[in-house]
């Protein structure tokens, strides 16, 4: 038997705790990231059964807590608010910058099928 590591971890995601890494789906995290920075107010339908721990891809977990957080503070959620943040946090840089917000929602064609891709998170 030979021994296997895991697939390399690209920057900003998270290492699995075994060997066998758990079943995720980037695209999908990234998809609804992107749907909610382009109509927030599909936020509020999928944080009904979506939540933070629920992402694999620990940048894109700290961007739903960002989403939460502003919401909860009642302060609308777009691309300058969750910046400033995640900044607060001391996460901004870490998860790639404004630049990496930005490209999630040039990634995402539609917010419409928000709640799908939160079902495959």
């Amino acid at each position: 038997m030979t021994d296997t590591l895991p697939p390399e971890i690209p920057f900003g995601d998270t290492a699995p705790t075994t060997q066998t890494a758990v079943p995720h789906s980037r695209e999908a995290e990234e998809a609804v990231v992107g749907a909610v920075f382009i109509n927030p107010e599909v936020y509020y339908d999928v944080a009904q059964f979506l939540s933070a721990d629920d992402f694999y891809i620990h940048r894109h977990r700290w961007v739903w807590d960002a989403f939460t957080s502003l919401h909860e503070q009642r302060i609308p959620v777009d691309l300058l608010t969750v910046s400033d943040e995640l900044d607060r946090r001391n996460q901004l840089s870490e998860i790639g910058g404004p630049a990496y917000l930005t490209a999630l929602v040039n990634q995402v064609p539609s917010s419409l099928n928000a709640e799908s891709y939160g079902r495959i998170v």
